[in-house]
């Protein structure tokens, strides 16, 4: 399981990937529906030595259920069930088998976010929940806390009050191949020092607040996953003091986002959050107020793996109070009414690698628009119109401004 790789690991690698300090939308990834349950080669079963069978619709509960589990065993749920349940032991499985439903019409509200998923898991280790439909919480689809460990496969969560799923102090989850849509305030909420991993088609539209959120000093990592991140009312991806990284395990294929039409920004890297590139991904990024913004916060993609596409958004890219870009990869930024804006950015460098093509910023209203201070180096970058007032800072490959 991915879920055995420590956050050490990760931390030490990512640093030294940051002392340097895509263009394809995610194509196979379904506007609609989820992968289906037997994509995976489950089958459905019925009890057979540790495994359970419960059927809702036939008055069976699911906590009945739970409480005499032993660790290891696996539950296969059929029917819809409208109930809350806790699981507090290691190794269980939650099979829905592609039909099983959980829903929270009707329930009572929850003292706290903590108490409010219609599956919580609290401090178990090696939880797998498989094929289910998670519907109408009052508070929230899935909560993982207190350093619970979740793998998370063949899921849709819809409708639910405040966030599909929700990850908090040391959680640790892979999903893979999971859409969530019409939470109130985001799809997934990352913090408390909890990881995320993503692998397959994941999708979060639709969502009141951010697409996804990653909060405290905790990490998301996309590991061959395609990511499709749409008209969600904030930000398709924001990270607040938190890492998010792109293929960070060797050996894995590509990665793509696609954020379009959410009402703040496609992907917004604030508050000392950082974004980093080890292998390919694609990033393309439409129909926002701005496409990808770097406030108080870094983009590192010092090896070209990472490939931006930003569009029809009314800025391309957005780097304000002290951000940080450090882009070497594919980059285009076209038919924006602003294509890069830096107001007060600490660094912005961007630049051509190898035989890679360059750095396109064109067919803007405005290409470039550079204020506060802001300090801009470019190489070989292709661009036709530029705005500099008198307080930045910049320089092309021969040292010369780029503001003449």
């Amino acid at each position: 399981m991915l879920l055995n790789i420590t956050r050490s690991f990760l931390a030490t690698a990512f640093t030294a990937l940051m002392i340097s300090t895509t263009a394809a939308v995610a194509d196979n990834i379904e506007d609609d529906d989820r992968q289906p349950y037997e994509r995976h080669g489950h089958k459905k079963h019925h009890n057979d030595g540790s495994n359970l069978h419960v059927d809702c619709d036939d008055g069976q509960t699911l906590a009945k259920t739970l409480e005499v589990a032993r660790q290891g065993s696996t539950i296969f749920i059929e029917g819809t069930c409208n109930e809350r349940v806790v699981i507090k032991t290691d190794g269980l499985t939650l099979d829905g088998q592609g039909d099983a439903v959980i829903v929270g019409s009707g329930l009572p509200t929850a003292t706290s976010i903590r108490e409010g998923g219609l599956i919580t898991v609290d401090t178990a280790r090696d939880v797998t929940l498989r094929g289910l439909s998670i519907v109408q919480s009052p508070e929230a689809g899935v909560v993982i806390l207190r350093g619970a460990s979740v793998d998370i496969e063949d899921m849709t969560i819809d409708n639910v009050a405040f966030v599909g799923i929700y990850l908090y102090e040391n959680a640790t989850v892979e999903a893979k191949d999971t859409a969530i849509s019409g939470s109130g305030a985001a799809g997934f909420i990352v913090n408390g020092n909890s990881y995320l991993a993503l692998k397959g088609d994941i999708r979060s539209a639709n969502n009141g607040g951010d697409g996804i959120a990653v909060w405290g000093e905790s990490t998301l990592d996309l590991l061959e996953a395609n990511v499709l991140l749409s008209d969600n009312g904030r930000a398709g991806l924001f990270a607040f003091d938190a890492q998010v990284h792109a293929n960070s395990i060797a050996f894995v294929g590509a990665s793509s986002v696609s954020a379009t039409n959410n009402g703040l920004a496609g992907i917004a890297i604030v508050g000392g959050g950082s974004l980093v590139f080890s292998l390919t991904t694609s990033v393309t990024v439409k129909g926002s107020p701005t496409g990808l913004w770097v406030s108080n916060g870094s983009i590192g993609n010092p090896f070209g793996a990472g490939r931006f596409y930003l569009s029809g958004n009314d800025v391309g890219m957005k780097i304000d109070r002290g951000g940080r870009v450090r882009n070497a990869g594919a980059l285009t930024i076209e038919k924006n009414k602003t294509g890069m804006m830096a107001d007060n950015a600490l660094d912005v460098t961007i630049a051509r690698l190898g035989n890679m093509d360059p750095p396109v910023i064109n067919a803007n209203d405005l290409d470039i628009d550079l204020t506060f201070g802001s300090r801009v180096t470019f190489n070989d970058v292709k661009y036709h119109t530029i705005s500099c007032d008198g307080t930045v800072l910049t320089r092309d490959a021969n040292g010369d401004s780029l503001c003449n």
